[in-house]
This record gives C-alpha cells, sequence and structure tokens, in this order.
C-alpha cells in the first residue's frame, strides 16, 4: 500500500506539464559545471535526440531511482510522466550534463592538472593514466562511462547509492 500511495502523490505533484517545465532547471548544473560554450552544445545535440553519449550508454533507464519498481502503479507513473514530456526534458538534462561533462573533461585530460588527477583518481586508482587516455584519444570506454556516470551521481539520484539507506 506504501509503494502504491507513493506513486500516486507521484502522480498527482509530478503529472503535469509545468513539472516538465522545471526540468529545464537541471540545465544549471550543466552550466556550473561545464560553462556555456559545452552546455550549448551539448543541449542542442540532446534536445535533437542526438546526443553522442546517452544516459542508457552509462546504463541509466529511468529518471531516478526512486521510479524503478516495476508494480501497476509504478508503470502508471512512468506512463503519465511520458505524456507530460517529464521524461523526455528529464532526458535532455541529464544528457546535456554528461555530454557537456565529457567535453570539459576532454579538455583537461590534454593537460592535466593535480586537482583533475586527484579527482579522477578518486574514482579510478591505478587505472588513472588508462581513462586520461582515453579521454585523450576521445574514446568512451566503460571507465570513461563509468566517470560520467559519477559526474552526473553528483547531481541527481541515480543509483540506489545516492539514496537514504532506509529507502
Amino acid at each position: 500500500w506504501a509503494t502504491t500511495f507513493k506513486n500516486l502523490s507521484y502522480i498527482d505533484t509530478m503529472g503535469s506539464p509545468t513539472s516538465a517545465i522545471t526540468q529545464i532547471g537541471d540545465l544549471a548544473w550543466a552550466l556550473y559545471k561545464n560553462g556555456i560554450f559545452e552546455t550549448t552544445g551539448a543541449l542542442t545535440k540532446a534536445a535533437a535526440g542526438k546526443s553522442e553519449i546517452t544516459k542508457r550508454d552509462i546504463g541509466i533507464d529511468r529518471i531516478s531511482e526512486e521510479f524503478t519498481d516495476g508494480s501497476k502503479s509504478g508503470n502508471a507513473v512512468r506512463k503519465v510522466f511520458d505524456l507530460v514530456g517529464l521524461s523526455k526534458m528529464d532526458n535532455i538534462g541529464k544528457e546535456t550534463l554528461i555530454n557537456s561533462s565529457y567535453q570539459r573533461l576532454k579538455k583537461l585530460a590534454q593537460s592535466p592538472n593535480k586537482e583533475f588527477m586527484d579527482s579522477v583518481e578518486r574514482v579510478f586508482g591505478e587505472e588513472t593514466k588508462a581513462v586520461i587516455n582515453d579521454l585523450k584519444n576521445d574514446q568512451v570506454s566503460e571507465n570513461v562511462k563509468i566517470l560520467l556516470f559519477s559526474e552526473l551521481a553528483d547531481f541527481q539520484p541515480i543509483s540506489l547509492s545516492e539514496m537514504p539507506e532506509a529507502y
């Protein structure tokens, strides 16, 4: 009953085109993290459905981890989100952040500073040099995808590890 109540609440509070419009605010994260030029280019491609790296490429199928249940009410939430455009706007926001981050990271990899190297090393340890080389060579390896997933996870709860423990 709790899951059904939660899902009906989502439909009630987020099931309108107004909620889809508010997703535009997610672009602020891409602008903040990656700058106007990378964000604008990535936004244009995402809006046209031509992102270089899609959210599915980095293992994301849903808006957020909290919308992953397969119940009838969970399916209803996804259908409502599709109908009002929330899923599309969320997709644009996520792919804009992913691809603008990729452009920024490729530039940083060309002449990496200590801060950049330390941030990559925190995620990859001994594989840091390989990840930097992949970025330099414009190779979207599994490690680069993990790095991009990590960039997105800094701003949105896209996996169970970003949810409260009791969830």
